[in-house]
């Protein structure tokens, strides 16, 4: 069976969680406005001195159809947030990358930044991003 994220590339195994894929141990999907918004407050609420943009940029860029805002939903919660956002033919944007703060330092944001890189290749794309 071959697995797909939401942008319809494949998941490679080494792309899971802790070295599992994804589809085992949590869902890669689009980011839904009415289930995710109150999640993704939680799991900002300590970043930036709980003055972190994404939530309030999440809707502009769930509507935008250059971005790719995805979530990957553990068991019952919000584990991380990027945003994929193709900017030209040959160059996408990697921005707003969260992790829930009881699960930092694990390699779920490592595991979907690789995951995105893997997708921007895919798509002829250099990969940028800014932190």
């Amino acid at each position: 069976m071959r697995l797909l994220d939401p942008i319809g590339h494949p998941l490679a195994p080494s792309h899971g969680i802790g070295g599992a894929n994804m589809a085992t141990r949590g869902e890669l999907r689009p980011f839904e406005i009415a289930r995710d918004q109150r999640a993704l407050a939680d799991l900002c609420a300590n970043v930036y001195g709980g003055r972190d943009y994404m939530p309030t940029r999440a809707a502009t860029y769930a509507a935008d159809p250059a971005c790719e805002l995805l979530v990957l939903e553990g068991k019952d919660e919000l584990a991380a947030i990027a945003n994929y956002r193709r900017i030209s033919a040959g160059v996408a944007w990697l921005e707003g990358v969260r992790t829930a703060q009881a699960i930092r330092g694990g390699g779920v944001a490592t595991h979907l930044v690789r995951h995105l890189c893997t997708v921007a290749a895919g798509e002829g794309r250099a990969l940028w991003s800014c932190t």
